[in-house]
């Protein structure tokens, strides 16, 4: 009979939750932690997303660093987690014409405040930091509404 009240309470809401997405989404704005119920992470985040897939630039290594990341972390910021990762597929330069490419998004962290838009949009894939710009302001200004 334990064994069967542990698989009830423990183990199959376990099971239940492990295949599904999460996302989480946390930030500051003047100081102050930002909070959200659920349904305005998950907007949140899909704005955040849909920020990303309008960048037209991929900047190197000289800005996508572990320091910038740290950063941002302490001046307003929006960061969004994603547990797996989700793909995104947009056309943005490295070096040279645009083409397509798929990004693998564990996480994005972009500093923004109520007046002012990011310089770029951080992203870490799989352990790796990119950075991204060149989107457009409108996306930008959907998010900053959405966090006032």
């Amino acid at each position: 009979m334990r064994t069967l009240a542990w698989i009830a309470f423990v183990a199959l809401p376990v099971l239940a939750h492990a295949g599904t997405d999460t996302v989480a989404v946390v930030g500051i704005q003047d100081g102050r932690p930002l909070v959200f119920t659920r349904e305005a992470e998950e907007r949140i985040a899909e704005l955040a997303r849909e920020l990303l897939l309008t960048a037209l630039v991929e900047a190197g290594p000289p800005i996508a660093t572990e320091r910038r990341w740290k950063e941002a972390r302490r001046a307003s910021h929006l960061h969004v987690s994603f547990t797996p990762a989700r793909t995104a597929i947009f056309r943005f330069s490295t070096t040279g014409p645009a083409a397509e490419h798929e990004v693998q998004v564990d996480e994005m962290l972009i500093p923004i405040s109520k007046d002012r838009w990011p310089d770029y949009i951080l992203v870490r894939e799989r352990g790796k930091m990119r950075a991204f710009s060149k989107y457009d302001p409108r996306q930008a200004e959907a998010l900053q509404d959405a966090l006032q």
